[in-house]
């Protein structure tokens, strides 16, 4: 069975690459002493600025270069657009040398020895029922875990709504105008984006009460894994509406689908594969939260930090997903960049 392993990851986003490949081989080395058949191919897709690190870091990868340019603001339009062309350049060449597999990594996220093993296993439950098999990971806030329900006209359902949040009664008045105003026929960019600005601020109140409570007084499907799936942690595998592509092992018909034609960089890449490619077309995910990824994350004033994912080792939540925030230590010589 041959395995492409596509690392995408600009100039500036390289500063996790020797961590994150190091994790990597120590997953197939897992993975190979159950199944020695396995073959593997790298590719890393990068800029220009990138190449001589990637080579360095990952000697012996096929190196895709993009001819985009970094800037914008993170998760932004050009931004976006950027991601998702590196992203397609590790598809294409995986694709261009016949895998059986494709296993897409971020180059900040590290991942557990047994990830590569776990989903291998959900790649062959039930005769192929999964054709994306997802190790969830701390978002970029190093709070949520990823995965969850969602629809195509909002990919991630609302965790709490704002019936559910205590609002103050002035932001709910504000609420209540701009859903007026949006509601217009003739609404404008101005009344668009006060929806957007009021919602925002919305989500920043504290919920009523916790999500196990509210769902005895109402039921509904939330939109991350934490709210979603509450309190499952070791040994759960779930069936998810939507992933993040930080750690996923795609089948040849998942991989043959990951395709960004029409992809505009509004919304995140991730999310437009599974609401416009593989939803559609019938492809299952699946969200493993018995094996977790560690997430290095950057602060608004710079510094980087590990999301250090785990289970909670004892007590009444023995198994539930953890995380803890560490300064993130590079490797020694790790900045010494060619």
């Amino acid at each position: 069975m041959k395995i492409a392993i596509t690392i995408a990851c600009s100039h500036s986003y390289q500063y996790a690459l020797k961590e994150c490949v190091s994790r990597v081989k120590k997953a197939i080395a897992h993975a190979k002493t159950r199944r020695p058949e396995l073959d593997f191919v790298w590719v890393i897709s990068t800029d220009e600025d990138g190449v001589n690190y990637a080579n360095k870091v990952c000697p012996g990868a096929i190196i895709e270069v993009t001819d985009l340019q970094e800037g914008g603001v993170r998760y932004k339009e050009q931004a976006q657009m950027l991601i998702a062309d590196l992203q397609q350049r590790g598809f294409d060449r995986a694709v261009a040398e016949d895998v059986d597999l494709c296993w897409t990594v971020e180059s900040d996220i590290l991942v557990p020895y047994n990830a590569l093993s776990c989903m291998l296993d959900m790649l062959q439950f039930d005769d192929g029922y999964y054709d994306v098999a997802f190790v969830t990971y701390p978002s970029q806030s190093g709070s949520a875990f990823l995965g969850g329900h969602g629809s195509p006209s909002h990919p991630i359902a609302e965790d709490f709504l704002v019936e559910e949040r205590d609002v103050p009664e002035e932001l709910m008045s504000k609420y209540t105008d701009a859903k007026q105003a949006i509601e217009k026929p003739d609404a404008g960019e101005d009344a668009k984006k006060a929806w957007s600005d009021v919602n925002e601020e919305i989500k920043k109140c504290s919920p009523k009460n916790n999500v196990f409570t509210l769902n005895g007084e109402k039921w509904r499907r939330r939109g991350w894994f934490d709210n979603a799936f509450p309190g499952i942690g070791k040994g759960a595998v779930l069936e998810t509406d939507w992933t993040g592509l930080g750690c996923n092992l795609l089948s040849r018909k998942a991989l043959h689908l990951a395709s960004f034609d029409g992809y505009d960089g509004k919304g995140t890449q991730d999310l437009f594969l599974n609401w416009r490619r593989w939803k559609p077309n019938g492809i299952r995910m699946c969200v493993i939260s018995h094996c977790v990824c560690e997430h290095v994350i950057t602060k608004d004033d710079g510094s980087r930090w590990v999301a250090l994912a785990h289970h909670e080792p004892q007590g009444e939540c023995i198994g539930h997903l953890r995380v803890q925030l560490v300064p993130f230590q590079p490797h020694k010589h790790h900045s010494d960049e060619s």
